[in-house]
């Protein structure tokens, strides 16, 4: 009895946060979003269309790219990534050349605030987010996933979607401003998301395109809907393991992606050649041969993180993105 009924409780819960999942949203739309929309929209209208030099600094010289790494439902504070997914970007910016990277971008929330700062309740998330660092208590832990879960599904739903992912594409129209993107250059931004990442990368593509900048997504093993974005993204890679099974719940959940609604936004991408769904070898979600982990070696000796990067730099340079530079150049180019 005791068992059902904390399971009764737990169920409870879970349906008032999924009610209360979209008053962020919400909340930062009436309170601040559309004074920021306005603002924005101002200065961009200076920026276009009168010349106005922005104070931003310019980019790293060889940078004709831009690459926004969008973190999975465990991140907790922008300027924070999970253990497991640190090392990854790390090494993505050892290795990338001709590309810059930004990675402070908070996707679960359309003012860029995490969940340690500025919040009611975020002294409990500081508590939740130091176990995750720790790797400790997993199963209490696991609340900040599902609150980002949450998230995910306000950016699909139809109705709260447009505001939050506007209020994402602000964020990281800001961010490139502040890496050096010259608005009257546009050069292009690819949004990188892993797992629920993956969805509001392409649901907040739609804003960012309709600034003119040439719009691209890789989702990593990522679970997204037929969202309208996907109407603006010049191309999506989805890049998945051959062990993995759960980034095909993006598509189990999402009628827009289900074989018989051939007029959806997915299907429209996907007849119009802007979809390339890649296998990139035996790596998992989560456990073994998960693509973040650094043991055990995959068959060919290599890391499986490395072979997410490897896969990744290979997108990066045979789309003209972006060099290697670990690679040694090829002699036939070089003459």
């Amino acid at each position: 009895m005791i068992v059902i009924q904390v399971l009764g409780v737990l169920v409870l819960l879970l349906v008032i946060a999924g009610l209360l999942a979209p008053m962020e949203s919400l909340g930062w739309w009436a309170r601040e979003g559309r004074e920021d929309m306005r603002t924005l929209h101002e200065r961009n209208i200076r920026v276009f269309y009168e010349g106005e030099e922005t104070a931003e600094p310019p980019p790293p010289e060889d940078s004709g790219h831009f690459l926004v790494f969008f973190s999975g439902i465990g991140i907790s504070d922008p300027d924070l990534l999970p253990l497991k997914e640190a090392p990854l970007v790390a090494r993505l910016k050892e290795r990338v050349g001709g590309t810059t990277i930004i990675s402070d971008v908070y996707p679960y929330s359309p003012r860029n605030r995490g969940l340690t700062a500025g919040r009611p309740f975020a002294w409990l998330w500081k508590r939740l987010a130091a176990f995750k660092q720790a790797r400790k208590h997993g199963k209490i832990s696991f609340l900040i996933n599902v609150r980002n879960a949450f998230q995910c599904f306000v950016s699909i739903d139809r109705r709260y979607g447009p505001v939050y992912n506007l209020g994402v594409a602000e964020q990281i129209w800001e961010a490139l401003l502040r890496s050096g993107y010259d608005p009257r250059n546009p050069r292009p931004v690819t949004i990188l998301g892993w797992s629920g990442g993956a969805q509001i990368a392409v649901g907040s593509a739609w804003y960012l395109a309709s600034l003119g900048i040439p719009v691209y997504v890789i989702s990593m093993a990522g679970m997204f809907g037929a969202d309208p974005g996907l109407e603006r993204v010049l191309h999506l890679w989805h890049l998945y393991g051959s062990l993995d099974r759960v980034h095909r719940w993006g598509t189990i959940a999402s009628p827009g992606r289900w074989p018989f609604v051939a007029d959806s936004a997915w299907h429209r991408a996907r007849r119009d050649g802007r979809v390339s769904e890649i296998e990139i070898g035996p790596l998992a979600h989560s456990g073994d041969f998960n693509y973040f982990a650094e043991a055990p070696p995959m068959p060919d000796g290599r890391q499986p993180r490395e072979h997410t990067v490897d896969a990744i730099m290979h997108l990066l340079v045979e789309q003209g993105f972006a060099y290697d530079r670990e690679s040694p150049p090829n002699p036939a180019e070089s003459s």
